[in-house]
């Protein structure tokens, strides 16, 4: 009976009816449960097949591997390895897509607490790097190295397991080594000595690419190589052509930031001498550098990093450096120099007749910014280079209009400007030409440019004043112009700009087109920067 049925019958009393009325709601209620659950189930059935039709489930492999290779660091360390590991435990695409990519099996970071166990776990790693270049980096706790003289067994340089993996394990192109101490190097090349083997080369021996890094944090050592250069530990690196050192500052490494005139770094002229990629940290006191680079005879990319010091600013006087003022020193085989946290004094004693590349970071310092113009003009001079260099990037610098403009007369074939945190007054382009004095003509201004970068304007500027000074330019190369802001202000509208130069466009001007990073706080990478 239903319930209307029940509710109009008089026949039944009225506890009688309120129980069957329950019981049907009872009933009917079961019966929603049931059907919702069915329901459910549809709707995960219609789920899964959705996700099966799904964009990301068609994905090429190869193109989540691309994913996966911008996800992770080049070089895993554990924390890194484990994420890793869980995302490829995801699904089973997922985990094809790991396996397939060789670029992520490349790298490996191991700490002291690795033992030697894992030895047989990263062989099983590196092997699914197929054919690719594999890198190894050592990396020690952040709590400072219990060795000394006495105890050499305490040194968190001497682990087994990188021993192991430098003299027994697969074949490496670059290794990073992270060192407390000179100490520590010491222990380091006493592990590898003692653990030489007879046969075929090492790994340590047929490295291509070296970073060696000594830590700014350990106070109680001193730098004390040894005066007799055939007693160094440098003396025995493995015969790499990319060399990378970081030395320690000299607060740290010496007792006084003055000793430091005095230390040494005994590498040998032949070590020196196969490089062809060198970049050095070096903001110790005196021109013991200059012992080094002399013997880079071979080095094409060179990059000097001082750290926010001027450690020839004292030395400028001495007899020797007004000597090599005169003389500068000839680095015939460097297409590519930059310099980091440095001064611009460095280039006054240089000569660089195949340099294609500068890149410039300055300190910040005011007098660098009063000499910035005269000195790398006479650079590019003394070097020849001024027709032929093809990039130039300056960071971190104010100056003049007239004095910019300066530097960039005559550079006819610059092809890529960044100028990052650069500030300077006017509009660069209004000046159209340039005289030359050899030839006795008037040419436009960077005539072969093809990308400009005006990165991190800290003020404003009329960029769409500049940009049509710079196509009223006749017979110049198609020009890129990037420009980004370090600081909110109402930025240049491509679009607006676009419809500007289609409407004032000459038959004899390139086009110049302008792209804007969104947002004051947007970071473009470094490479990007330069070219």
């Amino acid at each position: 009976m239903d319930i209307p049925t029940l509710l109009t019958s008089n026949n039944l009393p009225t506890q009688l009816q309120s129980s069957a009325v329950q019981q049907v709601l009872d009933a009917t209620s079961a019966r929603i449960e049931v059907l919702q659950l069915e329901v459910a189930a549809l709707e995960e059935d219609a789920r899964r097949h959705r996700a099966i039709l799904s964009p990301v489930r068609r994905m090429p492999l190869e193109l989540l591997g691309e994913i996966f290779v911008f996800a992770n660091p080049p070089t895993l360390n554990e924390l890194a390895r484990r994420d890793f590991v869980n995302h490829e435990l995801v699904c089973k695409q997922w985990r094809e897509a790991a396996l397939g990519t060789h670029r992520l099996w490349c790298g490996l970071t191991i700490t002291p607490f690795n033992k030697e166990i894992a030895y047989n776990k990263i062989l099983a790693w590196f092997k699914r790097a197929g054919s690719l270049k594999r890198s190894l980096c050592f990396e020690p706790s952040e709590h400072p190295c219990l060795c000394d003289e006495t105890s050499e067994c305490r040194c968190q340089a001497n682990n087994p397991l990188m021993a192991k993996l430098l003299t027994q394990g697969p074949a490496l192109d670059h290794f990073t080594l992270n060192l407390m101490s000179l100490d520590c190097f010491r222990n380091f090349m006493t592990l590898l000595i003692t653990n030489q083997t007879q046969g075929p080369l090492r790994p340590w021996d047929t490295l291509r690419s070296l970073k060696l890094v000594f830590s700014p944090y350990d106070h109680k050592r001193a730098w004390d190589e040894p005066s007799d250069p055939t007693h160094s530990m440098f003396t025995l690196l493995p015969p790499v052509t990319d060399f990378q050192l970081y030395l320690p500052p000299p607060w740290a490494a010496f007792t006084r930031e003055t000793d430091s005139k005095d230390g040494q770094v005994h590498c040998t002229s032949s070590f020196l001498g196969r490089l062809t990629s060198f970049r050095i940290k070096w903001d110790w006191v005196g021109t013991k550098l200059f012992s080094i680079l002399q013997h880079c005879i071979n080095v094409q990319t060179l990059t000097i990093d001082f750290d926010y010091s001027s450690p020839l600013k004292d030395e400028r006087w001495r007899p020797s450096m007004v000597n090599r003022f005169r003389s500068p020193m000839i680095l015939p085989m460097v297409t590519t120099l930059s310099l980091r946290r440095s001064s611009i004094d460095i280039l006054d004693y240089f000569r660089m007749p195949a340099l294609l590349h500068l890149d410039i970071e300055l300190t910040g310092d005011p007098e660098d910014a009063q000499d910035f113009g005269p000195t790398i003009c006479i650079f590019l001079e003394r070097s020849g280079i001024r027709e032929t260099i093809q990039s130039l990037r300056i960071y971190s610098l104010t100056i003049t209009n007239g004095g910019l403009f300066s530097i960039l007369t005559r550079l006819t074939g610059l092809r890529h400007l960044t100028l990052d945190r650069v500030e300077y007054d006017g509009m660069l382009f209004q000046r159209r030409s340039s005289y030359m004095l050899d030839t006795g003509t008037r040419t436009p201004l960077l005539p072969s440019l093809e990308r400009l970068n005006l990165l991190q304007i800290t003020h404003c500027k009329n960029i769409q004043a500049e940009l049509y000074y710079m196509q009223a330019r006749d017979r110049c190369s198609p020009c890129i112009v990037s420009v980004s802001y370090a600081i909110e202000q109402k930025p240049v509208v491509e679009a607006d700009w676009h419809d500007f130069r289609k409407f004032y466009q000459r038959g004899t001007s390139a086009p110049v087109h302008l792209h804007v990073y969104p947002g004051a706080d947007t970071i473009i990478p470094e490479d990007h920067r330069m070219w």
